[in-house]
This record gives structure tokens, sequence and C-alpha cells, in this order.
């Protein structure tokens, strides 16, 4: 009977750690990445193996810090160079991310001066920002403003007396990166509405910066990657 005994609270001692495991983390199994996924990256079709890639960034992003080691490992483990390369892609994305929202300000990547517009929308005398130069690799760049456009409003508002330059630089700065702004650029006779998603200022001052911002901004983000898998757990990765 003992034997019994014993053997019946081994039982319920197992069943009740599952279910400790259960409680307190309902979404254990989303560490495993979906076979599904897998068998994709490894296709002989690129439409596939593209498709997987995507559905892996969706499934990490819906996974949260659970994805994370088994990402790693499964950059680790692959034999096919290629799938290894896409799973790292998705983890860089991950931290990439992670970079944009853990703090600093945000920033276009221009160069500008303050100009007076004869009229603007039926208002006369009013105030604008001059692109003098679009910087290298930055979120301007990226929407697709060019040296010499003029931006007369952000968000919708514009401004109708001086100071126009120091308070363009101080609303982007007072906003968090990641944030989309709308702009209203003026370009010779057109109108553009461009949408511009603001980066993390890699420096405390971005006009003052020579050069590609994209080369600092990406060792910004070559750190970051390192502290973010030795958070999570993820030791020694190549």
């Amino acid at each position: 009977m003992s034997g019994i005994s014993a053997i019946s609270g081994r039982i319920r001692r197992s069943a009740f750690s599952v279910l400790l495991l259960v409680c307190f983390f309902p979404e254990i199994e989303a560490k495993e990445i979906p076979l599904k996924i897998t068998h994709g990256l490894e296709s002989e079709q690129f439409e596939d193996r593209e498709v997987a890639q995507k559905a892996l960034l969706k499934w990490a992003l819906a996974s949260g810090d659970l994805s994370i080691t088994s990402l790693a490992a499964f950059v680790r483990q692959s034999d096919d160079p290629e799938v290894s390369h896409r799973a790292f892609e998705v983890l860089r994305e991950l931290s990439d991310r992670d970079y944009l929202v853990a703090g600093g300000k945000g920033y276009l990547g221009i160069r500008m001066e303050e100009v007076e517009l004869p009229e603007l929308d039926g208002v006369r005398n009013s105030y604008a920002v001059l692109v003098v130069t679009v910087l290298k690799s930055t979120p301007a760049e990226e929407a697709g403003l060019k040296n010499g456009d003029i931006i007369a409003k952000v968000n919708g508002g514009g401004w109708k007396v001086q100071g126009a330059m120091e308070d363009f630089r101080t609303r982007i700065g007072e906003m968090s990166p990641a944030v989309e702004v709308s702009l209203l650029v003026l370009r010779g006779d057109e109108r553009l509405e461009l949408k511009v998603k603001l980066g993390r200022s890699p420096v405390e001052d971005i006009e003052m910066l020579n050069g590609d911002v994209g080369e600092l901004d990406r060792k910004m983000k070559d750190a970051h990657f390192k502290h973010w898998l030795r958070k999570n757990g993820v030791e020694d990765f190549p």
C-alpha cells in the first residue's frame, strides 16, 4: 500500500506542477516555432520562404520575449545558411523595434533654416522651415524629403509668427521615436502631404553630425542588440 501511495503522491505532484505551468505560463507553448513556419523557411520555393519569414516575424511579435531564446537557438542550430539568416533578420527586427521604443527623442534628419512665406492658405506673412540638407540614411530621406523643400505645417499646424524653426525642432524632439508625423511640404508649385516615421536620434544634436547618420544609427542598434540578447538570457551569440 505504501508503494501505491507513493506513486499516487508523485502523480498528484506531477499533475500539480503541470497545472502550475498552465496557470502561470499559459503561453509557454508559444516558445516553440511552429513547424509550418520552419518547413516554409526550408522550402525550395523562394516565395514560400519569403512568406514564412513574414509569418515568423508575426509569430515572434505575438509571442513576445518568449520567442527570443527559441529564435536564437534556431539560428545556431540550422544547417541551412539562408534559413539561419532569415531567422537572424527576424531577431534583428525585434531588437531594432525595441531600440526605437527604449527611450531617446525623435528626429527627422535635416539641416534647416527659417523662411517667410508671402501667403499660405489665405494667411499673409506665414513662416515655415526650409530644408537645407537631407541627411543620408535618415527618416527624412526615407520619407522622400528633398533639399529645398519647405515644411509649412506639422500635423496640420503652421506658424503665423517668427520662431518656426525652433518650434519645429522642439516639437519633433518632444515626440517619441516611431511616431508618425504628417508634414505639409511645398516643393515648387506642388503641395505634398508626406508621412514620416520618426527615428531615434543617435546624438543630442543631429544637425551637428557630419557624414552618414545611418552608420552611427547602425552602431547604436548593434550595441543595443547585444544588450537586448543578454537581457533576454541569450549569451555568446555569434
